[in-house]
């Protein structure tokens, strides 16, 4: 709205907004700064020349809850309302962010779609699919209106008498179309409409603003508040016409005439096609134009402008055989909310009530939909007859219809019904695959019982081999039923090629056509087929049957036979999956879902299956593997071989998490100078142990090794990292696939960027299951990824969701079995280049504090020393650029991978933030460190994409506030991380609203880390809070860490009163034995 709307120039000029062409606002949340509004539209639109864009000031509506600090609480104030904030905006031509709307991936698998920026900026790249697929189906018709007076200007040399404008509009003529359109109304963020009507708005009584609310003022030191936004059906449906309209005029071109020499008909093309809309008319006869129009357009668009379409329901008998009347109702659905479905008896009679109360108002709102209704009938009384009787009520509900009458709705009422914007529903025995519809089903025979390969198991699994060949069978069912030879016969001696008949108590439909393709030809009817090609058919239920002319029709539903029959229907959840209690060697106890986790790994990997674990992080997918390995080794006769793979930084963890949950499991580290070099090696590590762990560097190096053993499982952890299918680590493993029984990834990030992820994934896990690379991309990739094809989208879901597993922390089923706050110690290793600088630093000390030992007059200098030592290494733990004082600025002149690979600290940290983001959690980081932060700071915004703030003792308290408000924001997601100085940041806020909290470094006062972490775990907590404590393995991290622990109650008495001081106090013995360096293999 223009109303709310301030241009002004780099010179802050004021202008009037007389902005011809359609364009977005782009703006930041009470953000009164135009330089970081253009930093945070240079990292989505790099290109755009935001500095030759228009600036503005636009009023802008937020919910209460948005800005509320306690100390402002007393505001008078009702919290439905909204309150009006000015922020600093850009104008951005619609044309300009065209690209980037349209780049946005529409479906993804299961729900891993990331969004690239605001929620509201999805919205209308949804929109903009939504439109662009309607223009590639044709859906769109032209319409013509005369421009009013005030509007035009009359030429009277060439005679015109007035003029027209034409505009392409777009009709919704499917179904499928109108749910589109109203999933994407559902989805509308309050941050994509939030701007109020002028006449809704008005001022309460002024009273003193806190600075950081200041600009909630408008003028005079007032507030504005409204409780009423522009419709989110009213502005979707003008944003698809204006856009539908653009980009067909862009899309063409007609060669330029004297528009007086034109007739009227060229005249209305050329106004169709190109970029001015308006044409002029020279004859009163073409006043007619208009309304010629408007009686064809209305005929396919009644419904856009009302946001209501009217809708039939097709109800069978009430009875038996002998009834033969059935029903067609009318309704009224809304297209703005899908569970909004009126029934037009109701609507009369709302019609009837006002009409007796004189209600003018109210009948001003029902008169369009009464003229909608009636038109309608009238139009639907052209396409199938029986609707004729309608006409003759004067408030018609329902019709009666017969049985040919609805076999006639059937054949060829229904598509020409919806061809014209209604829907129409029918009983689900007659759709397409409807269970009382006669139709052909592939039937697979798996023939006798398998052999189980896990005899000695207390679960007994059928395994699953996709080389095997196996029978198929095209039969004809109703139902569960298959038809008999003499069944099929009788059906066809009815009279019609269609028919509907009343069956074994149930009306059924009979297609004769279908019947005699089997009856004519049984070329195709039986044969062969692979495993692999049964279970892809089974899974995607889209069977096509061929005729004797290689013709295909389908798609037809795939039914297994015999064992195959239950193994479908344990890996698609149809039945309760066989369980096992957890294993008597782990040592802890198991959640519920932990315990179904590894039971689910179990089968489908006994099965014969590869399978992905991609639960929420903090929900212990490693725990679960290591339960897994446990029941596998209690049933082996003979030395089994795991093999884990995972990030260098993950390798530590995954010895302490095996050393405390498992401690009878002999593992191995394969990694540094001392790992085998040869097969011999290997195989001599194999026999003493049952678990090797290995990085992704190292088993790219080492594959020759790797490849020639027999594998029981493969375990790939932080599975990401095989996302990019060229990569060398990638086909290093892929070549385990052959050799090794089960296969399985973890990761809390499946898919992080692209569709084609899914591939690479599968591709180790079940390398048959989506066909090779190129096959992939040409039947998914493409038409899902980009195009946004639902059926394909559907059929992928089918085919991968059985064999991927993930669990939310939100889950309702799941939250009551988490701790309200669950901590956990991150351990990561130290770069070569950090285990230098550390070695150095404690070498110094220990040469000094030695020194000064006998002298007690140098005591002082001695403990200085230790705390100098004890913040050296914290640096060089973090990041060995922060111990040499490297500046932000030179960081920025490194190449980023570079930059991150120097700190094991660092990567290990990405990954954590990584798996957040993708969960959609909200994260707060800790770090003691000023320099530390600004180089998170700059490497998040780097590697993700995004503005995250960063409270230290730097910001002024009014720039905290606002930062916080922002944070805490419900509906946003465009600031999903906080970075706070320990000091800074540890006290005094509420910041309610994450869910992850990290501490990067150690502040070693467990009080202080405490009072930070509890900025999240407070009061207002709705969510479980997960707490990440970054440890460098074998360092003084680890050493203090492990006193803490040990002594926490006697350390807590010290400590909150020494801070780090009781370090200083140790003796040389104690200091050598804290700071030195433990170095393992890693």
């Amino acid at each position: 709205s223009v109303a709310h709307l301030r241009v002004f120039t780099k010179n802050n000029k004021k202008l009037q907004p007389q902005i011809k062409e359609s364009f977005f606002i782009l703006w930041l949340p009470l953000n009164l700064s135009e330089e970081t509004l253009s930093k945070s539209i240079k990292k989505v639109l790099p290109d755009f020349p935001i500095e030759k864009s228009l600036s503005c000031k636009i009023n802008l509506a937020y919910p209460w809850n948005f800005i509320q600090q306690e100390n402002v609480s007393d505001i008078p104030f009702e919290s439905e309302k909204m309150i009006l904030g000015t922020t600093i905006a850009k104008i951005v031509p619609l044309k300009k962010i065209l690209g980037m709307l349209t780049d946005f991936s529409l479906i993804s698998v299961d729900a891993y779609t990331q969004l690239e920026c605001s929620p509201s900026m999805y919205f209308w790249s949804l929109l903009t699919k939504l439109t662009i697929q309607l223009i590639a189906k044709g859906s769109f018709i032209p319409n013509i209106t005369r421009v009013h007076s005030d509007e035009q200007n009359i030429d009277f040399f060439e005679e015109k008498i007035g003029t027209m404008q034409s505009e392409w509009s777009p009709i919704l003529k499917t179904e499928r179309d109108i749910q589109n359109y109203i999933r994407i109304q559902d989805y509308a963020p309050i941050s994509a409409h939030n701007i109020p009507p002028p006449d809704k708005v008005k001022n309460v009584d002024s009273f003193s603003l806190p600075d950081e609310l200041k600009c909630l003022e408008m003028e005079d030191s007032k507030l504005f508040i409204t409780s009423h936004l522009y419709s989110v059906s009213n502005l979707s449906r003008n944003f698809i016409k204006t856009l539908l309209d653009s980009l067909i005029r862009e899309s063409t071109s007609l060669v330029e005439h004297a528009e007086s020499k034109l007739p009227w008909d060229l005249r209305v093309v050329k106004s169709l096609l190109s970029e001015s809309k308006q044409f002029s008319i020279y004859d009163v006869k073409e006043e007619v134009i208009p309304k010629i129009f408007e009686r064809w357009s209305q005929r396919l668009n009644l419904s856009w402008n009302l946001g209501y379409s009217l809708k039939l329901q097709l109800e069978t008998p009430q009875s038996g055989e002998d009834q033969r009347e059935w029903s067609l109702k009318f309704l009224l659905h809304s297209l703005s909310d899908d569970s909004i479905e009126l029934s037009i008896k109701e609507f009369w009679r709302e019609i009837q009530l006002t009409h007796r109360n004189n209600d003018t108002f109210q009948m001003s709102d029902l008169i369009p939909i009464r003229e909608y209704c009636l038109k309608s009938f009238n139009i639907l009384s052209g396409i199938f007859t029986p609707i004729n009787t309608a006409l003759k009520e004067k408030y018609p509900t329902e019709i009666t219809l017969t049985t040919d009458n609805v076999i006639n709705l059937l054949q060829t009422g229904i598509p020409a019904i919806k061809s014209y914007g209604y829907s129409i529903d029918i009983p689900e025995t007659f759709s397409l695959g409807g269970s009382q519809r006669i139709q052909p089903v592939l039937t697979i025979e798996s023939g006798d019982k398998l052999v189980n390969e896990n005899m000695d198991s207390p679960i007994q699994f059928t395994s699953f081999d996709i080389s095997s060949i196996l029978t198929y069978e095209w039969v004809l069912k109703i139902g569960d039923t298959i038809l008999s030879e003499l069944e099929k016969t009788q059906l066809l001696e009815t009279e019609e090629s269609e028919s509907l008949l009343y069956w074994n108590n149930k009306w059924i439909m009979v297609d004769k056509r279908e019947i005699t393709q089997f009856q004519g030809d049984n070329k195709h009817l039986k044969g062969s087929i692979s495993g692999e090609n049964a279970l892809r058919l089974a899974l995607t239920q889209n069977a096509y049957l061929k005729n004797s002319n290689s013709e295909a029709s389908g798609p037809y539903p795939v039914q297994f036979y015999g064992p195959l029959e239950e193994i479908l229907r344990i890996i698609q959840g149809k039945v309760e999956m066989p369980h096992l209690s957890q294993p008597p060697d782990f040592v802890g106890v198991l959640r519920k879902y932990q315990e179904y986790g590894f039971n689910w790994m179990n089968v489908l990997s006994s099965i014969g299956f590869g399978c992905v674990l991609a639960d929420d992080m903090g929900l212990g997918k490693t725990i679960q593997v290591i339960a897994l390995i446990l029941t596998i080794l209690q049933e082996k006769k003979q030395n089994m071989n795991f093999l884990v793979i995972c990030p260098t930084s993950v390798l530590g963890n995954w010895m302490r998490e095996l050393k405390k949950f498992a401690p009878t499991i002999r593992s191995e580290l394969h990694y540094g100078v001392k790992r085998a070099k040869n097969i011999d090696g290997l195989t001599a590590v194999l026999k003493h142990n049952d678990i090797i762990l290995t990085s992704y560097n190292i088993i790219r190096r080492d594959i020759e090794l790797f490849e020639v053993v027999k594998w029981e499982s493969v375990i790939l952890d932080e599975s990401q990292n095989i996302k990019n299918y060229k990569t060398k680590q990638a086909k290093a493993i892929y070549r385990l696939v052959e050799k090794t029984r089960r296969k399985i990834a973890l990761s809390g990030t499946p898919i992080e960027n692209r569709i084609t992820e899914l591939w690479s994934l599968y591709h180790f896990i079940n390398p048959f299951l989506l066909g090779s690379r190129s096959q992939f991309m040409k039947k998914y990739a493409i038409p899902v990824g980009k195009l946004g094809n639902e059926s394909l989208t559907h059929e992928l879901r089918n085919l991968v969701n059985p064999f991927l597993l993930r669990r939310m922390k939100t889950n309702k089923e799941i939250v009551p079995e988490l701790p309200d706050k669950q901590e956990t110690e991150v351990y990561i290793s130290l770069t070569d280049q950090q285990k230098e600088h550390y070695k150095s630093i404690v070498e110094n000390m220990l040469k000094v504090v030695e020194a000064l030992e006998e002298n007690s007059e140098q005591k002082f200098k001695q403990k200085g020393m230790i705390l100098t030592a004890l913040m050296q290494l914290k640096q060089v733990c973090n990041h060995p650029d922060q111990f040499l004082h490297t500046s932000l600025d030179d960081v920025k002149q490194m190449e980023i991978s570079d930059f991150i690979a120097k700190s094991g600290k660092l990567q290990r940290f990405i990954e954590l933030l990584e798996e957040a983001i993708a969960s959609r959690n909200k994260v707060l980081v800790f770090t003691q460190f000023k320099v530390m932060g600004d180089y998170i700071q700059y490497v998040i915004e780097r590697q993700f994409n995004i503005h995250v703030p960063f409270i230290h003792g730097g910001v002024p308290q009014e720039n905290r506030t606002r930062i916080v408000n922002q944070y805490q924001d419900d509906s946003s997601f465009e600031t999903p991380i906080l970075l706070l100085s320990l000091r800074a940041g540890g006290i005094g806020l509420n910041l309610s609203k994450a869910s992850i909290v990290i501490h990067v470094d150690r502040w070693w006062n467990p009080a202080v880390e405490d009072q930070a972490t509890d900025r999240a775990y407070r009061i207002g907590q709705e969510n479980k809070v997960f707490v990440y404590k970054m440890v460098a393995e074998g360092t003084i991290e680890e050493k203090i860490s492990k006193m803490l622990e040990e002594k926490r109650a006697l350390v807590d008495k010290i400590i909150k009163v020494t801070g780090e001081e009781w370090i200083t106090e140790l003796s040389l013995g104690e200091l050598k034995d804290i700071f030195q360096l433990e170095e393992g293999d890693l």
